[in-house]
């Protein structure tokens, strides 16, 4: 069944949404907030962040702290690393003269890359909490707006998407560029990398989804340039997608407010539905995969249960 809950505090737009490593809180930005819902419970509460807009919530490896990006747009980008349980003052970082939208853990836990819409990604070394003083290296060829980026599963790779409608791929251990990956055709808006896959004895190669102002999301193979297949289908912007754990389904959200659910391993739509009646910009799956959670311009958040091809509501906190 359903529940219908309130919002505990003005809504804003929900454009960083993600579920707790256990998979039993959902975190979502609020203003200068971070709101933790309870989803086996009613319990809610808040970290609060001195930050204007945040724009991507991302844990840790250990799953300890959370980074926070965000800022002021045009004026300035910030990253705040938290202890999310505890909610203990931020580390954090004022390097950005734009935005800062969004961050991604190296998997060893000992690095952390941070895009801006300045056209820059800085790379920080971590120490628990610690950041460098200095970035261990930046990243400069975008030409517009860096909107997401993350590392490949070994860490080998960092992707980047961008507003000049390209993706990148850098090598992780000195930032020179390896690639430009241009058969989109409009602002690639997110990045999201395939887990782990193995067949045969043998780990299969990386592979990461891309959305795009362009209506279609695209599979690559980063690690050598290939573009794998289009999913079209879809009648507005993708703002974002995600894999599920088992890596075997991918999720987008777009402008017009879908939700939909697409084979990992084709360009077969699945499921849709109309989650949102506003724009949706984010979309997160549960741990276990059994879940997932949108958030739209309004500021409302659904959870969703995940059928085999279906979606069934779950709750929605609204305004």
């Amino acid at each position: 069944m359903s529940l219908i809950a309130p919002l505990s505090q003005a809504a804003v737009p929900v454009e960083a949404i993600t579920f707790s490593p256990n998979g039993k809180h959902l975190l979502f930005n609020q203003h200068r907030a971070i709101l933790i819902r309870d989803l086996e419970g009613p319990s809610v509460r808040k970290i609060t962040i001195g930050l204007d807009k945040i724009t991507d919530l991302t844990f840790s490896p250990g799953g300890k702290h959370l980074a926070v990006t965000g800022g002021l747009a045009g004026e300035s980008g910030s990253l705040h690393i938290v202890d999310w349980t505890s909610g203990d003052p931020a580390t954090h970082r004022n390097e950005f003269t734009d935005l800062a939208t969004a961050a991604t853990f190296h998997p060893n836990g000992k690095q952390i890359a941070v895009a801006s819409a300045d056209r820059t990604v800085k790379v920080f070394g971590l120490n628990d909490r610690k950041l460098s003083r200095e970035p261990i290296v930046t990243l400069t060829d975008h030409s517009r707006p860096v909107l997401d980026v993350r590392f490949g599963n070994s860490g080998e790779y960092l992707i980047t998407a961008s507003a000049d409608r390209s993706l990148k791929v850098w090598k992780t251990a000195d930032g020179s560029l390896l690639r430009s990956l241009g058969n989109h055709t409009d602002i690639v808006h997110c990045v999201a990398i395939r887990p782990p896959q193995e067949f045969a004895g043998r780990t299969l190669p990386l592979y990461c989804a891309s959305g795009s102002d362009d209506r279609t999301v695209r599979i690559w193979q980063p690690g050598i340039g290939r573009m794998v297949r289009i999913v079209r289908y879809h009648d507005s912007p993708v703002h974002a997608v995600v894999w599920n754990p088992t890596g075997d389904r991918v999720f987008s959200v777009a402008q017009d407010g879908v939700l939909r659910m697409i084979d990992g391993d084709s360009d077969e739509i699945l499921a849709r539905i109309q989650a949102h009646e506003d724009w949706a910009y984010a979309v997160a799956i549960s741990p276990d995969g059994k879940r997932a959670a949108t958030g739209d311009w309004r500021g409302e958040v659904k959870v969703w249960r995940l059928k085999e091809q279906a979606f069934e509501l779950d709750r929605a906190f609204t305004r």
